[in-house]
């Protein structure tokens, strides 16, 4: 509509092409994506952005859809994309790894309550490596210290001992 920011419209069209709430997911601005000839039907300038949806979000994303073809790939399996959009994958899948590493970004992929492995498997997910445990420990005691984090007092039921719980204490990016 006319007179509308680039942000909301990102959100309209989150909500209209995949019927998810903006409220629910982490929705950044990506790059302005101008290159001529980009798009072999004329030019076209395309602002893109980048969502971000916890797992148990995706799970029912389609649920009420019947008949939905949408398919899930992994970042390291995805099928050619047409015109440059594999460049626009691309370049967000490289702003995420940088982020993760500075900012809070890995907190907007757990649930409310979390164990430290489920961190660690997001951190692992966002970078593309296995992320060692003693090395991220450690990032996880700062994270604490900066009070990024806090224990609860709940307990998560593992096959071993019980798992420590923690949520952020961050307000959402």
């Amino acid at each position: 509509p006319k007179g509308e920011d680039l942000l909301s419209t990102a959100k309209r069209v989150l909500q209209q092409k995949a019927g998810i709430s903006p409220k629910d997911v982490y929705l950044e601005q990506l790059y302005t994506f101008g290159r001529a000839n980009r798009d072999p039907r004329g030019r076209v300038v395309s602002v893109a952005h980048y969502a971000l949806l916890r797992p148990e979000l995706v799970i029912h994303l389609f649920d009420d859809q019947p008949g939905a073809t949408v398919k899930w790939f992994a970042t390291t399996a995805l099928p050619h994309l047409a015109f440059d959009h594999d460049e626009i994958v691309n370049t967000a899948l490289t702003r995420l790894r940088g982020k993760v590493d500075y900012s809070a970004i890995s907190l907007e992929l757990v649930p409310e309550l979390f164990s430290i492995r489920e961190l660690r498997t997001v951190f692992s997910l966002l970078t593309g490596k296995t992320v060692d445990p003693g090395n991220f420990r450690r990032k996880f005691q700062r994270m604490l210290q900066d009070r990024w984090l806090e224990e609860v007092p709940e307990k998560q039921q593992t096959p071993t001992r019980p798992a420590k719980l923690y949520r952020s204490l961050l307000p959402p990016i």
